[in-house]
């Protein structure tokens, strides 16, 4: 919005301008030249002509880093939303439609350790195990393949910090270390993976 104003008022100001100057060409002809040189009222009107243009010029500059910067948190902003979506989000609606699997939930997010007692489920333990890791795949592309770094920096420290609590379990390395990295994982969350947690 504010963009929009400033480029309508740059706009006004060039059209206001360029309306005078015809205007003064049409009336008053004769005040431009006179025995074949220029008059001083002509000298004045290039020179406020030309202030003008510059302002113009400056003022375009100016309104296109505004739009860039605009443009860097525009893209952040989806950076995130599409991250937690893709990341978290599925994730936790997993969790929500399988209550059953509280208990590696608890694990993941370090609220109770599975142990010897725990009931499991085996079957959707690997399933949820693969989802995440599969996941982290997307985050790991972005990570290493973003141009935007605030974004990376940024969306690293929030994600990252959720790949570090969840990593803490021992099932999910499990699952790493033996199904996700032999069989399915890429050299993006390879490289992730070993870099943050040397696996």
């Amino acid at each position: 919005m504010f963009y929009n104003i400033i480029a309508y008022f740059v706009i006004f100001i060039v059209f206001i301008t360029i309306t005078y100057i015809i205007y003064t060409f049409k009336t008053s002809a004769h005040i431009f030249h006179k025995d074949g040189a220029l008059t001083d009222k002509f000298k004045i009107i290039l020179t406020i002509i030309s202030t003008i243009a510059s302002v113009v010029f400056g003022s375009a500059v100016v309104l296109q880093v505004l739009n860039y910067s605009n443009q860097k948190k525009i893209e952040e902003i989806q950076s995130y939303s599409n991250l937690s979506k893709e990341f978290l989000d599925d994730i936790l609606i997993f969790f929500l439609n399988n209550p059953d699997m509280t208990y590696y939930y608890n694990d993941l997010f370090q609220i109770e350790k599975i142990t010897s007692e725990t009931k499991r489920n085996l079957k959707k333990e690997h399933m949820i195990s693969m989802l995440i890791y599969s996941k982290l795949a997307k985050f790991a592309i972005f990570y290493l393949e973003t141009t935007n770094v605030e974004a990376k920096i940024k969306v690293e420290k929030w994600i990252g910090h959720i790949i570090q609590t969840m990593m803490s379990s021992e099932t999910l390395r499990y699952y790493w270390i033996n199904e996700y990295k032999p069989k399915l994982s890429g050299p993006a969350s390879q490289a992730y993976m070993k870099k943050h947690f040397n696996l």
